[in-house]
């Protein structure tokens, strides 16, 4: 029913045992590492009426290396942001030529992220340069149609074609996703 719903978790994860350099054999690795996550998450849902419905939320993560033999702790986390959040509206329309078609659009945000777990990386002469991914936003949006127990869709990702990065390591980058256009039947019985 119409209503607006929300949902709040707190977290705090410790990883433990994750490989490191054994100090006295740099060519071998032991289970020392340790990092930690704590934050929190919000999502809220809100049928506004029988036509509009939005959906949003928000998470905040202090990720650290809080113990290695390798990288400083107090480190970031390798690809977390700090801040993330997202937005969805759809609206449905109930009456007349367009009965049972909706359409949808919403966006993503993720915030810098340390690109390795030395949140730097070596420059042409040796120096340490910040190694961080920068924040972005890609915005998406969709059209669907139902008939009886068939549905189709047509979604779009990333419409603004927006160049982005994802996960890296102390080599490379991940371009994020390009623009991408697909459609969907689906049938329920």
């Amino acid at each position: 029913d119409n209503g607006l719903q929300a949902t709040l978790a707190y977290f705090h994860n410790t990883r433990k045992n994750l490989a490191t350099t054994d100090p006295t054999n740099p060519d071998f690795s032991i289970q020392a590492g340790e990092q930690t996550a704590k934050g929190a998450d919000l999502e809220l849902s809100w049928q506004i009426n029988e036509n509009l419905f939005i959906q949003a939320g928000y998470a905040y993560i202090d990720g650290e290396v809080s113990k290695s033999n390798n990288f400083q702790e107090g480190n970031r986390l390798r690809d977390v942001a700090e801040h993330q959040a997202n937005l969805w509206v759809r609206y449905l329309f109930t009456e007349g030529f367009l009965q049972n078609f909706s359409v949808a659009s919403g966006f993503n945000f993720v915030g810098d992220r340390a690109g390795n777990l030395n949140n730097f990386t070596l420059g042409p002469n040796g120096e340490e340069l910040d190694f961080t991914l920068p924040s972005y936003v890609t915005m998406d949006a969709s059209a669907s149609y139902r008939w009886e127990n068939v549905k189709l869709e047509l979604i779009a990702q990333n419409i603004m074609d927006k160049k982005y990065f994802t996960a890296g390591n102390d080599f490379v980058v991940q371009p994020g996703q390009a623009r991408q256009v697909y459609g969907r039947i689906s049938f329920e019985y």
